[in-house]
């Protein structure tokens, strides 16, 4: 049965407005378009909460620490007079910091989100990373493989149900240091729903319609523009990807979106309840690997998929 979402009105210019930005889920398009539809800027911020266990913040540049909240010099909480913000920052910290404001999620189909996380990363020069210190260092070894990337410890807090670990940072049976155990999906998943409820918009890319919906929100006239930042490979000859789809690998990303896979099937119903899920998925990821296909050949994909 689908749940039901109960979705505000409307958008309250008066109230601070939140984007929860899951990584690769199209979030950089959605703040470029909302800051045109709003015309301000976004406070751009991260905590932790994709971070895991990492420690080492004093190797990262200096000025990204300064956005980034509850890391040593960094900042311990976000401005009071905020009038929106964008960014790889929990629920948990937003709605602690900035309880009356209106959070707002763009779920991606969750296989494709975390190939194109791994697409992002291991296309991007290593001189790209270098203002991320140590963790650019963890990022840039994790991804010689799509295996090896899904298997790295160091990483996994951008790998391992990124969605719920970020609606849910801080919860007693989350684990920073190590994946999330199957006999907590239940109690996880429930409890990522809870929050959910407390959104004040919810939707997924794969809705035809996503933008439509949150520009009628908005009250505001509302285009998405999508931004491609992965890049081709710069080899001439690219590499294979289908070589990098394993049994292993497969089984891997199983894992790895399991919990990310019943929220985007939760918030799909609601916005989509005649449409056929597993349908709408399954070609989701398909395009993707094709996207990525054509990215790694090192040729140029003539319809890219916001990123």
């Amino acid at each position: 049965m689908a749940r039901r979402h109960k979705r505000s009105a409307g958008y309250d210019p008066g109230r601070p407005l939140v984007q929860t930005h899951v990584p690769k889920s199209g979030g950089n398009s959605l703040q470029s378009s909302l800051e045109r539809a709003l015309d301000k800027p976004a406070y751009v911020t991260w905590d932790r909460s994709t971070f895991g266990a990492f420690e080492a913040f004093d190797t990262i540049e200096p000025a990204k620490r300064a956005q980034m909240v509850g890391v040593p010099a960094g900042i311990d909480r976000l401005p009071d007079d905020l009038e929106w913000v964008s960014g790889h920052v929990s629920a948990t910290t937003t709605f602690a910091q900035l309880p009356a404001a209106q959070h707002l999620l763009v779920l991606r189909e969750p296989r494709s989100r975390l190939l194109s996380h791994w697409a992002y990363w291991r296309t991007r020069p290593p001189r790209h990373m270098a203002s991320w210190g140590e963790w650019g260092a963890a990022a840039v070894r994790s991804v010689r493989t799509f295996e090896s990337f899904l298997a790295d410890d160091s990483v996994l807090a951008q790998t391992d149900n990124v969605a719920t670990r970020m609606l849910l940072w801080g919860h007693r049976r989350l684990p920073d240091a190590a994946r999330i155990p199957r006999g907590a999906d239940r109690k996880l998943g429930r409890a990522a729903l809870r929050v959910l409820d407390t959104y004040t918009y919810i939707d997924v890319l794969e809705n035809p319609d996503w933008a439509q919906n949150l520009g009628q929100w908005l009250g505001v006239a509302f285009t998405s523009t999508p931004e491609n930042d992965t890049p081709a490979s710069d080899g001439p000859d690219g590499i294979e990807l289908s070589k990098h789809l394993t049994p292993r690998a497969m089984n891997l990303l199983e894992s790895a979106t399991r919990l990310d896979a019943a929220l985007w099937r939760n918030v799909a119903r609601m916005v989509m309840p005649e449409e056929s899920l597993p349908a709408i998925a399954d070609a989701a990821f398909a395009a993707t690997i094709a996207r990525h296909a054509v990215l790694f050949s090192g040729r140029t994909a003539a319809s890219p998929l916001p990123q």
